[in-house]
């Protein structure tokens, strides 16, 4: 029955055996489109097939079968990877790192593990045990100030340096199990252009039975539709394929010369009718008869060898059935060995099951060895060896199917005592390190068995690994599920345990500008007041005031107040200063500059750097990088952000009082808008790229539209408004017209909305498109007015600009004054040059279109003195550009021209800031 069995039982093995005699049937199509996909990956298109079916379908078969026609290809590499069930998907990259661990194993690609440590660092860093003990010093520099978009790049690119050499298939199973971040991969490795002869191949069960959801069926949904996969449905196998099978032919033009025996077609029709076609079921069948002598193999297939009418009423009529039936057969220790290994998973080790088992590791490894050789219920796989020095000889199920049937005949008492035994062994064997990595299944089991506080405890481990991947949607999915048993505690023990995980939901919340954030905030800090937990209330006030600033800026200070109040009764001197900088930096950024604000701001940051905590002052430099950009101290404010970042990254994943999701947006903001105010426009293009697209890879879409607004911004300043134009375009596809609640939306969509506006209408306006840049400035205006909040006020003076120089494209010279007076206004109440600089060039030429050149010159006056000591690039060649018309027409033609050589040069310099191309051409040009 062995050859048989293999067809459909047997997860892959490191070298399987090539198969001798049967047949492999039902799938000739299929089998030939993973062909074609495989053709066209070692041309050097990369291919990404999705194989879905239900349970025992035939998917892992697939695969293998597919694999053994391969085996003359020559060099071909090939990574298998595993998702495992627990919640929901695992640890982050699960299945990526397995099969980047298989191909490090492979004896085709010695050099592998160098190529991971070279290119790709930061996947390095997550397998230590396959690295040598000499990297792990140059693999810690090598990481230091990464990010998810670090993460996500390392991984393309290793896989596509490996399939540049020589061709690699990537088999990940099973992915209705798969965390979002592995999707991401697949995502990412899918959407990329480069040249690889890789193949990709996924398999997934189609629906999942407790949701209806699987983020991996939207996913390849959203590729078939682009044209950048394929899929590969497996249904069950029709009458025809079973008859092939039974006979033992493999091709339908065998069969056609082969003539059975009635008795053979009668048994074929019969098992084909109660399997529905299923391969597994058809082969467990199968297998039970000829265990009960029911059946015989012959020359002219499987014949029964009693009546019909008996076979039927041997064979049960599910699947479960027939495999309880199968368990029932093993004798008693057979059964809690098997019983016991259920508890532990598809896969499982004898060092660390035994025991629950009530076994000496050698007595289990007996019983495992004895049921493998019969090929019943399990195989052996490779010994382990534990970072202790333990050993243990390692097996797993033939399916997934059969460890379900032993696991859910098993009452709850027993499921908690087996969970509680396996945890307990698994701390006693696993080192630290291998802990980390297995740490949600070790939640899982103590979960399970009732133990919550160490549950908790793994949980904690589970999201410090998260962090590190940079994977944000399984870091809120496990806290979440943290905060569901930190219910389950004692009460005496479940306030300082709440309020640590609600502190980390409301930070994940906030990152993304999720609307729960508020709530999470609220009930943070009224939780944390009624327990007098003064620094966790502030640190809540903080984030409250924040979150509801994305909705109401004024409604946001009665929070900022409060955590200043409730700073003086905080622990020490320099936690003080922190959150006075902070109340005062998120004053002016949410609400508008304030004078005395920054004053305070500034104060705040000079004792938070005398105090005893550098990670203190590191987060204190990032917010105070801000103030640095609101007066035009921009290389301040890059050094300052860059380096406080830089700092905060490597220590902030063990100190809960820091929120790195903030300080990772407000570094991607803040400092390369920094370089597009000092005029490094192409560095400033690229980090904003960077950021774009590490946003949009974790799922921050506030984050990644954010940036994309200010990109635009950055190629207005680039004198490409066509480019600026599309990318407004873009975005407005993306998040819709206000108020439309689609999927997704987040609480910041409205407001990113009129920015987008003012923008879009900055665009239109120097292309000439005057009615639409009204009807869109003007409707940025409208939702200004009724309910500012958080920055309004700075982009209050962009559209203050473009208004005005609509005006002057409709020479409509008292709109166009009335509007310019309104922009200066504005910018007089702010300390930011750059935009005062800009304004007086504004004055200057409504000035000069109403032909008053006195008055023109006189308003260079004032845009050359507020710059005078400031880096202003982007003011600077505007202003001497007007200047030079202003003198010209004033009469003045010496200065006239000087200030033509100053705005010229000014220019050059901001081009020699671009690439060679069209982007630098049309400033120049224009």
């Amino acid at each position: 029955m062995k050859e048989f069995l293999d067809y459909f039982l047997n997860p892959r093995t490191p070298d399987p055996a090539p198969e001798e005699g049967g047949s492999f049937v039902g799938r000739e199509s299929a089998l030939a489109e993973l062909g074609e996909a495989f053709l066209q990956a070692t041309l050097g298109h990369r291919q990404l097939a999705f194989v879905l079916g239900e349970p025992g379908i035939g998917k892992t078969r697939l695969l293998e079968r597919f694999l053994e026609t391969r085996r003359d290809t020559p060099e071909i590499l090939v990574g298998w990877g595993r998702c495992v069930e627990v919640y929901g998907g695992s640890e982050p990259y699960y299945p990526i790192l397995e099969a980047l661990s298989d191909l490090s194993r492979g004896r085709s690609d010695e050099g592998f593990m160098d190529s991971l440590v070279q290119n790709a660092p930061l996947w390095a860093s997550q397998m230590p045990a396959r690295i040598p003990a000499e990297r792990h010093g140059w693999l810690k520099q090598a990481i230091a100030g990464a990010d998810r978009g670090r993460m996500l790049r390392e991984i393309c690119e290793l896989l596509e340096s490996v399939a540049t050499r020589q061709p690699l298939v990537l088999i990940l199973e099973d992915l209705h199990w798969a965390d979002h971040a592995s999707l991401d991969v697949i995502a990412a490795l899918a959407q990329r252009r480069y040249r690889a002869k890789l193949l990709l191949l996924a398999t997934y069960r189609p629906e999942d039975p407790a949701t209806g959801r699987l983020p991996v069926k939207a996913l390849s949904h959203e590729l078939l539709i682009r044209k950048m996969c394929r899929e590969v449905c497996l249904t069950p196998l029709d009458e025809a394929a079973v008859g092939r099978f039974m006979l033992g032919t493999e091709s339908p033009a065998d069969a056609a010369d082969f003539t059975p025996v009635p008795a053979a077609t009668d048994l074929a029709h019969f098992i084909w009718e109660r399997s529905g076609g299923n391969p597994l079921f058809m082969i467990a069948t199968l297998d039970d008869l000829l265990e009960r002598r029911m059946v015989t193999r012959s020359e002219q297939g499987w014949i029964p060898d009693t009546s019909l009418a008996r076979v039927a009423l041997a064979i049960p009529r599910t699947l479960g059935q027939l495999l309880e039936a199968r368990i029932q057969q093993l004798g008693p220790s057979q059964l809690r060995a098997l019983e016991a290994a259920s508890a532990t998973g598809l896969a499982f080790c004898s060092t660390l099951t035994a025991a629950a088992a009530d076994m000496t590791q050698e007595t289990f490894e007996d019983l495992c060895d004895e049921l493998a050789r019969r090929e019943s219920f399990i195989f052996r796989e490779p010994v382990r060896v534990f970072q202790g020095g333990a050993r243990g000889q390692c097996y797993r199920f033939r399916h997934q199917l059969l460890r379900d049937a032993l696991y859910d005949r098993q009452e709850p008492a027993r499921h908690a005592r087996l969970h509680r035994s396996l945890a307990e062994r698994w701390e006693a064997v696993l080192g630290r390190e291998e802990q980390f990595r297995q740490a949600v299944e070790l939640a899982w089991h103590f979960e399970i068995a009732s133990d919550f506080p160490r549950a908790l405890d793994y949980l904690r481990m589970a999201l410090r690994t998260a962090t590190r991947r940079f994977a944000h949607r399984e870091t809120a999915a496990v806290n979440e599920h943290a905060l569901k048993l930190v219910q389950l505690l004692p009460s005496e023990e479940r306030v300082g345990v709440e309020v640590e995980f609600l502190e980390r939901q409301a930070t994940i919340y906030g990152a993304t500008r999720d609307i729960r954030a508020r709530e999470a905030h609220q009930r943070l800090a009224e939780l944390s007041a009624r327990n007098g937990l003064i620094d966790i209330q502030v640190r809540a006030l903080l984030g409250l005031a924040i979150a509801t600033s994305w909705l109401d800026a004024d409604g946001s200070l009665t929070h900022l107040r409060k955590a200043l109040e409730l700073s003086s009764r905080q622990s020490d001197r320099q936690l003080q200063a922190r959150t006075a900088l902070s109340s005062h930096v998120w004053r002016i950024w949410i609400h508008g500059w304030d004078a005395e604000a920054a004053r305070q701001a500034e104060l705040a940051f000079e004792q938070l750097r005398g105090g005893s905590d550098p990670l203190a002052t590191a987060s204190g430099q990032i917010e105070f990088g801000l103030i640095c950009l609101l007066t035009s101290r921009y290389r301040q404010a890059h050094d300052c952000i860059d380096s406080g970042y830089r700092t905060l990254f490597e220590h902030a994943e063990v100190r809960q009082d820091f929120n790195m999701a903030r300080a990772i947006w407000l570094t991607r903001l803040a400092a390369p808008w920094a370089l597009l105010c000092v005029g490094e426009l192409d560095h400033a293009l690229e980090q904003f790229d960077i950021g774009i697209m590490t946003f949009s890879q974790s799922g921050n879409h506030y984050g990644q539209r954010t940036l994309q607004l200010v990109r635009a911004w950055t190629l207005f300043n680039c004198s490409d408004f066509s480019g600026m134009l599309a990318q407004c375009r873009a975005i407005a596809a993306e998040i819709g017209a206000p108020g439309e609640s689609e999927a997704g939306r987040t609480a910041a969509a409205d407001t990113e909305f009129r920015r987008l506006l003012v923008l879009q209408g900055l665009a239109e306006v120097e292309l000439g498109d005057l009615t639409a840049a009204s009807e869109h400035l003007l409707e940025a205006r409208r939702q200004l007015d009724h309910q500012p909040v958080m920055f309004d006020w700075y982009w209050r003076m962009a559209l203050d600009l473009a208004l005005t120089n609509l005006a002057l494209k409709l020479t409509d010279a008292e709109r166009a004054q009335r509007q310019v007076e309104m922009l200066l206004e504005r910018v007089g109440r702010t300390a930011e040059r750059t935009w005062q600089a800009i304004a007086w060039d504004a004055r200057a030429r409504v000035e000069l279109h109403r032909r008053d050149f006195t008055m023109a010159v006189e308003s260079i006056r004032h845009a050359l003195a507020v710059t005078k000591g400031f880096e202003t690039p982007l003011a600077d060649w505007r202003v001497h550009a007007t200047a030079a018309v202003a003198h010209e027409a004033a009469g003045f033609s010496a200065e006239g021209r000087q200030h033509a050589q100053l705005s010229a040069k000014a220019k050059m310099r901001l081009a020699q800031s671009l690439p060679p191309g069209p982007l630098r051409e049309n400033f120049l040009a224009r």
